[in-house]
């Protein structure tokens, strides 16, 4: 499986943004594989 780099391949949203739709952040992008990447709470790179 391809190793993706994030800032490659996903653009977080904004910290405040960052609604209470989901417990752990905003779903940005799908990746080519099929899984998800989200902003971390404390909005810090992954």
């Amino acid at each position: 499986m391809t190793k993706y780099k994030v800032n490659d391949h996903v653009k977080y949203y904004p910290k405040e943004n960052n609604t209470n739709e989901t417990a752990t952040g905003v779903i940005k992008k799908t990746l080519d594989d099929g899984t998800y990447r989200i902003k971390p709470d404390d909005g810090g790179s992954e």
